[in-house]
């Protein structure tokens, strides 16, 4: 097996031995033992898998993860964001939320990076009486991923985040395209923080990255339940992160 020996280095290089173990194709390895440093090509765009956690088959991080600008500015903790807000959108004060009905934003998961929680902002109105209170991953065929948990009847006041922490972790093997989603029921919805200067048809163009979803919710859905067909956003786009 192809090894880097760093023998004949300066050592003022700084570098370390490693090991090549073979290349992949669109996702880190997922069986064998491996050791930190351990290293793999990924054929299907030439980026490179590092094994940062022993075992079998460890940790694995690609070298294109949070590669944007942006990501320097994530909120501390989180790992992805609807859209970035480094990139210079406008914030404001979306349509309120339908109480009992499913809203959904695009979102992109890492491969290898590890999810537990997610954080959505309300703005100038709060969630009046709530009754049920959840966000939710959903990959694109709308399959739900992970739910949080239902914080039911828990304030939610103007102006403030709510972050809710999933049922279990979710680590995608895989770089995917994904939804976070969100739903309150409650006698007043509040409204959430994000941008609307684009028009309904640009949002919900396949594949849509802000929809409605399914309608007459209450509790958390359910594991590998499918959410229903998307349609054309009330409102626009959300800003939220996963963590």
């Amino acid at each position: 097996m192809p090894t880097l020996s760093t023998a004949a280095l300066p050592s003022t290089t700084g570098l370390s031995a490693s090991r090549q173990v073979g290349v992949v194709n669109g996702a880190a390895p997922t069986g064998g033992t491996f050791a930190v440093k351990d290293w793999a090509v990924d054929t299907s765009n030439g980026s490179i898998w590092t094994c940062t956690v022993a075992g079998s088959p460890g940790t694995w991080v690609n070298s294109r993860q949070n590669a944007t600008p942006q990501s320097l500015w994530l909120p501390t903790n989180a790992k992805a964001e609807t859209y970035p807000r480094a990139g210079g959108r406008i914030t404001e004060a979306l349509s309120a939320l339908s109480t009992g009905r499913l809203s959904v934003y695009a979102i992109t998961l890492e491969a290898g990076v590890t999810i537990s929680s997610i954080t959505f902002f309300s703005n100038s109105t709060a969630a009046g009486t709530p009754t049920n209170q959840w966000f939710c991953l959903l990959d694109t065929s709308l399959n739900v991923l992970r739910t949080t948990n239902d914080d039911t009847t828990t304030a939610w006041a103007a102006n403030t985040s709510k972050t809710l922490t999933l049922s279990s972790s979710y680590t995608p093997v895989n770089r995917i395209a994904a939804y976070v989603g969100i739903n309150v029921t409650a006698t007043t919805p509040p409204n959430l923080t994000g941008y609307s200067e684009g028009s309904n048809i640009v949002f919900s163009t396949t594949p849509a990255v802000v929809a409605n979803s399914s309608t007459g919710l209450t509790t958390p859905a359910s594991l590998g339940s499918t959410a229903a067909t998307l349609t054309a956003p009330s409102a626009g786009f959300a800003w939220a992160y996963i963590s």
